[in-house]
């Protein structure tokens, strides 16, 4: 008779991209993939692993998306020659293979950056505040230009980041950041309707950098978690849950 104390994980069932990702890492693992070697054509790679092309490139785009994979225009696939090792976060390996992995990803970035924005607070320098000050005049002047605000986004957060001054932070909220970036504009064209309001997510950000500046952690902390569960209701109202 069975424990009823037994504990026991629930297989997890892969998908095709997945199992072709794994297959990938093994081909690492055993050194028949070399740091900075090319990898065969996509015709070729799929034949050799019985897969279709656009099961390939799937699973090829989200090993791109962790900086494993570079792709060079009109060369092709390459093993980056970092030395870092394959990532440790299991499910970070699959973000980009979900369209609604962007709200996974603000969720797991809401609880990092409160506890980031509180300790950019205590610890944040005024070249700190100088880099965080530049990144906002950037994000102001690209109102008109949604892509360029985006990407000045990004550098605003992860500035925070390092005024925190703690590594293990820096290297996750970068981490999150190159992921989300590389997911969200397959989930904008596959989304029924997103709601962009870059006036209030600006003002959003200027708050924050208020409350740094006067070294206040706790309404910092509040500042972004209020600003990233805004960002996630009006995600939520267009897109579903790992919608296919």
């Amino acid at each position: 008779m069975a424990n009823d104390n037994m504990k026991v994980k629930t297989i997890k069932k892969e998908t095709l991209s997945e199992k072709i990702i794994i297959e990938i890492k093994n081909l690492i693992d055993s050194g028949q993939i070399t740091p900075g070697s090319r990898l065969p054509s996509e015709r070729e790679f799929a034949g050799m692993l019985g897969v279709s092309r656009p099961s390939l490139r799937e699973a090829l785009k989200a090993l791109s998306v962790l900086g494993i994979i570079i792709n060079k225009q009109g060369e092709g696939n390459f093993l980056s020659e970092n030395n870092d090792p394959w990532p440790i976060e299991p499910l970070s390996l699959f973000f980009s293979l979900k369209k609604g992995a962007l709200i996974d990803i603000i969720e797991a970035r809401k609880g990092i950056e409160m506890h980031a924005a509180a300790l950019a607070s205590e610890r944040r320098t005024i070249e700190d505040i100088n880099t965080i000050k530049a990144i906002l005049k950037n994000m102001r002047g690209s109102l008109n230009d949604y892509k360029a605000f985006l990407h000045h986004d990004m550098d605003f957060h992860l500035s925070i980041g390092m005024a925190t001054k703690n590594e293990i932070i820096i290297d996750l909220m970068e981490k999150i950041q190159k992921i989300s970036v590389n997911t969200r504009d397959a989930l904008w064209k596959t989304a029924d309707h997103i709601e962009i309001n870059i006036n209030s997510d600006l003002t959003k950000h200027e708050k924050l950098l208020e409350f740094i500046i006067a070294g206040d952690a706790q309404n910092a902390s509040k500042c972004i978690a209020q600003h990233l569960d805004e960002l996630l209701e009006r995600l939520e109202r267009g897109v579903t849950r790992g919608k296919d």
